[in-house]
């Protein structure tokens, strides 16, 4: 089921992508991992990955994912993990809007991305998708997922603009020439929540175009943790325009509506 999902899932944004995406694919030679979903992020090199690319989730990590990661420990019977990673209801703060329950629970908000948890929560979420991908796989390789570096996140920003302010796919743009908005941000959140009567400010996992390495929302949405435990990036719904560029790093305590999370991936080579 849950390599299916991800199957149609990626299917369905590829058809999304329209023919500016399509051209950047023609021209830059997006790829993605066959088995997981995750985008083929190339050219590095470091201390963390010896290897010459690493995988990304197109994606913050949603609803929808985060069930079924909750779905799995209660089949497993794996409680004291299930306790570990669920969902804060103290730092829900649409509740008069949007309940809590409706948020993370029913089939409404499954492709918004998931919130409240804490860096622990998104540890153990990664360390599961590690485990299928490497139940699944029938090479000598060995995945690794975790949280991203700075180094890495902004890495996948800067292919192929190294010049970038934004992680936009418009260098150093957050509105393109027609005046639409390219990130959901505080300037952004408004004017849609107003237009649209939308009765909160994030939005699903897939809005605006995807950048020119195929992420979506990198900037603005909900800020991204890294694996420095405290530490996150690309700003959110809530955030000005300073805050959505590639640079800055911020800092978090605790699980919040504005922070979120998206998985890296990369191989080992097994010992012989």
């Amino acid at each position: 089921m849950f390599f299916y999902r991800l199957f149609l899932l990626f299917f369905l944004v590829g058809l999304s992508y329209g023919s500016l995406a399509q051209k950047a694919k023609a021209s830059y030679n997006i790829e993605k991992e066959p088995r997981s979903g995750f985008l083929i992020i190339p050219g590095i090199k470091t201390a963390e990955i010896n290897a010459s690319r690493y995988y990304m989730y197109d994606h913050e990590v949603s609803v929808r994912d985060y069930q079924e990661f909750m779905n799995y420990l209660k089949k497993e019977q794996k409680y004291d993990v299930l306790n570990k990673v669920q969902p804060d209801s103290t730092k829900w703060i649409f509740e008069e809007k949007v309940p809590f329950q409706k948020y993370f629970y029913s089939n409404i908000y499954l492709d918004f991305p998931v919130v409240c948890i804490s860096y622990e929560a998104a540890v153990e979420y990664c360390k599961w998708i590690e485990s299928l991908i490497n139940k699944s796989k029938k090479d000598s390789r060995i995945a690794v997922v975790r949280l991203p570096t700075n180094f890495e996140w902004v890495n996948a920003v800067y292919w192929p603009h190294p010049d970038a302010v934004y992680a936009t796919g418009a260098k150093d743009k957050l509105v393109n020439e027609k005046q639409c908005y390219l990130a959901n941000y505080r300037a952004e959140a408004q004017i849609y929540m107003q237009k649209k009567g939308s009765l909160i400010p994030i939005r699903p996992v897939n809005s605006f175009n995807p950048s020119m390495v195929g992420t979506y929302n990198m900037a603005g949405n909900v800020a991204e943790m890294l694996l420095s435990r405290g530490k996150m990036k690309g700003g959110h719904w809530d955030s000005e325009e300073e805050d959505l560029k590639v640079a800055p790093i911020k800092n978090f305590d605790e699980s919040s509506v504005y922070v979120g999370f998206r998985p890296v991936m990369y191989y080992v080579e097994t010992p012989k």
